[in-house]
């Protein structure tokens, strides 16, 4: 996308470009630490930093590969990992185009062909108009088998929520802003190799042949391309605000990844020196724990994974994960200005079910199934240690068993 020449005819496009660059992602940053990593903080320490080469190594194939997202495609039953590695495939594409005709040509105009060339400028600009619309196919088909196919994964309420819609609508916007963008470039005179784009270059011709001035053109091509801007750069302020955070925690929850055997449960400490056994609280559970929540997708596959879930028992895996995100949310803030609220505003109970933490059978279905890498059976293991170690509370069940092991 060629830049505008300047902002309003008074200001150049790169000021414009890097002043709003620069109040939007102050503002996210700030609010990803104040929401996310603050409170992630108040957790207990755990190492999750040991054998650093391993986990970046590791990690590579589950971020870039999405081999967790591909790893349940099936061309007949669920093929939306695909659609998922596509969005995120695309998404990258579009990125770079962001820096190199966004960023780097609106303070110097050669940028994008010193680093290109032409050629490849007029390739890459091809592949990306081509892109835009197969992206509006698979976005199509993404509302289609949310809202009316609905496979049994998304019908629970969390699935639902208009997260989903909002980030569905704004992906497709940015790519019909982008043909738009093309094409009233085309239409105002543009020429070089953004005018190569077949889709944008077709649309723009036939606006001319529509009777469309220069000028409107010229003018229409400036808004919608600051238009599109202004979508890129609202992202950065609704991502941490919504579900989607899971793009920016996704690649922590890889990096700090448990390395031991699958099926290994979290140790409970020195149970002759700890203090407090299990977790209730917020500051109970590990930092890794309450990375969890904000790494969670709320894509409904560990529920319907779970066995006891199947049985129609109480447990939901995403339920139990998000649930403990929002307690995060409603009490870490007081815990961190010494205003602990957890014993009026209690996890287990009232976000929580006990029924539901009992009803876990630590088969590691959820971790097996989570595209994201988050590790549910730690968390529930860490609340039934409270229920059982700090308040002897568990089952009739399990004190059977107990009672006959004894």
């Amino acid at each position: 996308m060629v830049p505008p020449e300047n902002l309003f005819g008074a200001l150049p496009t790169w000021v414009g470009v890097y002043v709003l660059v620069a109040l939007a992602f102050g503002l996210s940053g700030l609010i990803i630490y104040r929401r996310v990593f603050s409170l992630i903080a108040v957790g207990k320490p755990v190492n999750r930093f040991d054998h650093p080469m391993r986990r970046v190594i590791g990690a590579i194939p589950l971020i870039f590969g999405q081999r967790k997202v591909l790893q349940s495609v099936s061309l007949r039953r669920d093929r939306a990992g695909l659609a998922h590695a596509f969005i995120f495939w695309g998404f990258l594409s579009f990125l770079t185009s962001y820096i190199l005709f966004i960023f780097g040509d609106s303070v110097w105009e050669p940028f994008s062909s010193k680093l290109l060339t032409d050629a490849g400028i007029e390739v890459f600009v091809y592949y990306l108009d081509v892109l835009a619309v197969i992206f509006l196919v698979v976005l199509s088909w993404a509302a289609l088998r949310r809202w009316v196919a609905r496979p049994h994964r998304l019908t629970f309420d969390l699935t639902q929520k208009r997260e989903s819609a909002i980030i569905l609508m704004l992906i497709g916007l940015l790519m019909v802003l982008t043909l738009l963008t093309e094409a009233f470039h085309v239409a105002s005179g543009g020429q070089g190799a953004h005018a190569s784009a077949p889709v944008g270059s077709a649309l723009g011709e036939a606006l001319e042949s529509a009777g469309i001035s220069e000028g409107v053109a010229n003018g229409l091509h400036g808004l919608f391309w600051w238009v599109h801007l202004g979508i890129i750069l609202g992202f950065s302020l609704y991502i941490p605000l919504s579900k989607h955070m899971h793009i920016i925690a996704t690649p922590f929850s890889f990096l700090f990844r448990s390395l031991e055997a699958k099926g290994t449960l979290s140790t409970p400490g020195d149970l002759e020196t700890a203090e407090s056994f299990g977790a209730a609280k917020v500051q109970d559970f590990t930092w890794r724990e309450l990375l969890d929540g904000y790494a969670c997708a709320v894509c409904g596959r560990c529920t319907d994974a779970c066995p006891a879930h199947l049985t129609e028992k109480v447990l939901s895996p995403m339920h139990i994960v998000e649930n403990l995100k929002e307690h995060v949310l409603e009490t870490a803030p007081g815990v961190i200005q010494g205003l602990d609220q957890q014993g009026e505003k209690p996890l287990i109970g009232r976000w929580i079910q006990e029924e539901a933490l009992w009803d876990c059978l630590t088969c590691g279905a959820c971790v097996q199934e989570c595209p994201v890498g988050v590790e549910h059976v730690d968390t529930i293991a860490d609340m039934r240690r409270h229920l059982v170690m700090e308040q002897a509370k568990m089952p009739e069940s399990a004190q059977s068993a107990l009672l006959s092991m004894e």
